[in-house]
């Protein structure tokens, strides 16, 4: 039975055969090696903010609403990691609490850390670069069922392909991210 897939926007909408909802790294393996072995078609989609139809597909979708949280932290070196699913919202709160904060968002915090940093989401100000360069380093999922860290000098253009690479290398599945010392605007 398929499901009806639509943007917030209401501008796309698809059928897609299976939505999957994996809340582990093993999980996400298991998919892509399922989805290889039968031949089968694998995007993922985030909050649905994207216009596009980058994530259209009839076979498998993946959400990874279900993978979300930080994992570690370095508040000497100041950096998080963070799991690839969480939502902006979740991902501010999180780090407020630890004293910490992105150096820079957008103004929309339901969506995920990946679809936000994939889709070359910036934040405002002339001297930040878009959200992906605050990123230390990105683990991968790629279609063979390897999983593979990459940062700028270990595997460097792997690395910078993914920084915003609209899902298309695989399913990321984690992300050290740079942080700043918690602050409020005014």
């Amino acid at each position: 039975m398929s499901v009806r897939i639509q943007n917030w926007g209401r501008s796309l909408s698809f059928d897609v055969g299976q939505v999957l909802y994996p809340s582990s790294e093993e999980e996400i393996l298991t998919i892509l090696n399922n989805a290889t072995y039968n031949h089968k078609n694998v995007r993922t989609i985030g909050s649905g903010h994207s216009w596009t139809g980058l994530i259209t597909t009839n076979d498998v979708l993946v959400s990874l609403d279900h993978w979300q949280g930080v994992t570690s932290i370095d508040q000497d070196e100041k950096w998080v990691e963070v799991k690839s699913g969480t939502k902006l919202l979740k991902l501010g709160n999180d780090l407020w609490s630890l004293g910490l904060s992105m150096e820079n968002l957008g103004d929309i915090d339901v969506q995920s850390i990946a679809g936000a940093l994939n889709t070359g989401t910036h934040g405002t100000g002339s001297n930040f670069g878009t959200l992906a360069t605050q990123i230390h380093s990105i683990t991968i999922a790629l279609p063979t069922g390897e999983l593979v860290e990459v940062n700028e000098t270990e595997n460097n253009d792997l690395f910078k392909a993914a920084q915003i690479s609209l899902g298309a290398l695989g399913i990321i599945t984690r992300y050290k991210l740079k942080v700043v010392k918690a602050f409020r605007l005014e």
